[in-house]
């Protein structure tokens, strides 16, 4: 489910609150029940109690004969009894003079309802949880006073923690801080960070329930959280459905000052945030530090897509660069600095998947649209249309693999073999979701530790090689026959034959990994595993490797014809060649140029419609497609043999051609 869809459904529940009502207090004099006489005698009793005359209390009271009094008055004789003994914490006793009062309470359910109270107190302390649950349940709350409310939604929190229901915590929480009446007050409140973290991690409905519960009273409380839920969905890119949402706060809760303030406050900053300069985009590369060298490389092709866009007389941006130094940090400081000074619509960064991230994150919360020249490791339900991933994301790669023509011409059971990184679980996770959705049989999930140069174990692991006792019988026979056979070769002999149950195997492993997994199927006899990597396989050190071995396919890129005359244009100007970091940015820049010539955008909403309702984008590198809300790169299985590149497997003829991104798969290492 999408972010901005709790919200909208929030909303439109919400709006039905308005006719709701809640059970009133009965008001009324209560005469009939009691007799002056025997309430001159219950204030003396109390006089007595407060005073710590206890035995007093109790003699009075169980001097009171039964028969000369009113049902009512024998409930609350036998009340008052209960709640001495509960005092000197006699609960069994407390518990019999409580239940005996609830027989004789039902002409009074203020009293009823305090009853119930004490007996349930009284189970709780007695560590009867389901008794004090159950007896709690039965209470008609609008029947307690400001003071037996509170308690009763105390205990109602600590028998919620108890059981685990979330819910019933939170509506609990709400109630003991619904007299709150501003944001101070509440924030200072021991129980208030525990109702704002799991209050925005309900669903809808259960939120809807919480606002109906308390519809009646709108208090502060639940005005301020749902002012923090539509602030989160506005920052998480929701902006359409945070907008909806703050008119209904103040359509509710506007009579709270503070409340009215802030929604005003945040759609003065919402306006602000909104205005845009189409014609501005903002650049952010590492043009210092370690990493400038690439920076520099990836601006000579945005500057190329410049030239030529001015050689066609195409050129009307304006573009704004500044330095990420290599850090996310940095960067995603530049990405609001470029908001507020220029008002960009978008900004292309990302050469390195650490500092794409934050950048991402702070473009997603601005409503900028973000052009990441790598990959960006977060879960799918954090990226949207506004998020282009040059390189091709780890969802379209994945989707690739498990594409129809894929499936059938490979096989469909697979086994992931995955690094223990951010990077890896990204892939894991998306890999896991995608086989389910298409019914192929996941044979084993296996991570490897980056950090250990020995990388045998999962294979060892998939191979069914590792726990040799689970084939112990198999294992000595075999030692036997090889025994008597003698040592012939000088080759390490693989007792046990490994155990391939699986069509394919995919390892996002970067080259300098891959290139010691690989090795290892045939260390162990599984000459003909058909094993599948990422767009970095595309890799100098691969390369020169890949005729040691059959069966290396990565998903990747595969660039258009067109590039032709973009490397003739790119020499002219640099004299020398691209490579896919020069590439990818000269496509950065054409794609953006491409969304602001489209429309004449007046504000950031028109903006981001647009990118929601556009169906593709194009450029050398491949073409993009809108599914589910994700721009999907259309990627191409590619297989590595001899040194060579065999491109564009299961679609066209196949062709072998040198590898030609040597030095930009360097910089693929780095970036993924």
């Amino acid at each position: 489910m999408k972010i901005g869809h709790i919200s909208f459904v929030l909303i439109l529940l919400l709006t039905l609150l308005q006719g709701c009502g809640g059970i009133k207090m009965i008001s009324g004099s209560k005469s009939d029940l009691y007799s002056k006489e025997f309430m001159d005698q219950v204030n003396v009793i109390k006089k007595d109690y407060s005073s710590g005359n206890k035995d007093s209390a109790i003699t009075k009271l169980q001097a009171i004969d039964d028969n000369l009094i009113s049902e009512p008055e024998r409930a609350l004789k036998y009340n008052l009894l209960g709640v001495i003994s509960f005092s000197l914490n006699n609960f069994e006793e407390a518990k019999t003079f409580f239940s005996s009062a609830k027989v004789y309470s039902g002409k009074d359910p203020e009293l009823l309802a305090q009853i119930q109270l004490n007996l349930a107190s009284t189970h709780f302390k007695a560590l009867k949880k389901d008794e004090a649950y159950d007896e709690l349940s039965q209470i008609q709350v609008n029947y307690l006073g400001k003071n037996e409310k509170n308690k009763y939604f105390k205990l109602r929190y600590e028998l919620a923690q108890l059981r685990g229901d979330n819910f019933e915590e939170i509506d609990s929480l709400v109630g003991i801080l619904k007299d709150i009446k501003s944001g101070i007050e509440l924030k200072s409140e021991s129980y208030y960070e525990s109702l704002r973290s799991k209050f925005l991690k309900l669903s809808d409905s259960e939120k809807y329930k919480i606002f109906e519960n308390y519809s009646d009273d709108n208090p502060f409380v639940l005005g301020y959280l749902a002012y923090l839920e539509a602030e989160r969905l506005y920052f998480r890119g929701s902006r359409e459905n945070a907008n909806e949402l703050m008119e209904w706060i103040e359509s509710k809760y506007g009579h709270h000052d503070e409340i009215k303030t802030l929604v005003q406050n945040f759609n003065q900053q919402a306006t602000h945030l909104a205005q845009i300069e189409p014609l501005n985009i903002g650049v952010i590369l590492p043009m210092s530090g370690e990493k400038k060298a690439y920076g520099q490389r990836a601006l000579r092709g945005i500057d190329a897509a410049i030239q030529e866009l001015k050689k066609n007389d195409e050129f009307q941006l304006n573009v704004f660069t500044r330095d990420s130094k290599g850090s996310g940090v940095v960067g995603s400081y530049h990405v609001k600095d470029l908001l507020e000074k220029h008002k960009v619509g978008i900004i292309i960064g990302g050469l390195f998947a650490t500092e794409a991230k934050k950048e991402y994150e702070q473009s997603r919360r601005l409503g900028i649209f973000y052009i990441s020249l790598s990959d960006i490791y977060v879960p799918r339900s954090d990226k949207d249309h506004m998020l282009l991933e040059l390189p091709g994301s780890v969802e379209s790669q994945v989707a690739r693999l498990f594409s129809e023509k894929m499936v059938n011409n490979f096989g469909t059971k697979a086994a992931i073999i995955y690094p223990d990184t951010p990077m890896g679980e990204a892939y894991v996770e998306e890999f896991w979701n995608t086989s389910k959705e298409n019914n192929i049989e996941v044979v084993d999930v296996l991570k490897f530790q980056t950090k250990g140069r020995d990388l045998r174990d999962p294979i060892k692991n998939l191979l069914g090689l590792k726990y040799t006792r689970v084939r112990q019988e198999e294992y000595d026979l075999l030692s036997e026959i090889y025994d008597l056979e003698g040592k012939k070769s000088l080759r390490r002999v693989q007792v046990l034959k490994p155990q391939i149950d699986f069509d394919w195997v995919f390892m996002p492993a970067l080259p300098h990994d891959a290139i010691q997994l690989i090795p290892t199927f045939t260390y162990y006899d599984a000459f003909d595993v058909k094993l599948f990597g990422g767009p970095s396989w595309r890799s100098k050190r691969l390369s020169k490797e890949s005729h040691k071995f059959k069966n290396i396919y990565f998903v990747g890129e595969n660039v258009k014809e067109g590039s032709q005359s973009f490397q003739q244009h790119f020499y002219e100007l640099y004299k020398n060649v691209p490579r896919l970091i020069e590439i990818r940015s000269y496509d950065s820049l054409k794609i953006a140029h491409s969304i602001i010539k489209a429309e004449n955008f007046t504000n950031r909403q028109q903006l981001e419609t647009h990118l929601r309702d556009r169906g593709e984008l194009s450029g050398l590198t491949g073409s993009w497609t809108q599914e589910n809300g994700l721009w999907i790169k259309n990627m191409s299985l590619l297989r590595l043999i001899n040194g060579r590149v065999e491109k564009e497997l299961l679609s066209t003829p196949a062709k072998a051609e040198a590898s030609t991104e040597e030095e930009a798969t360097e910089t693929s290492e780095q970036s993924l």
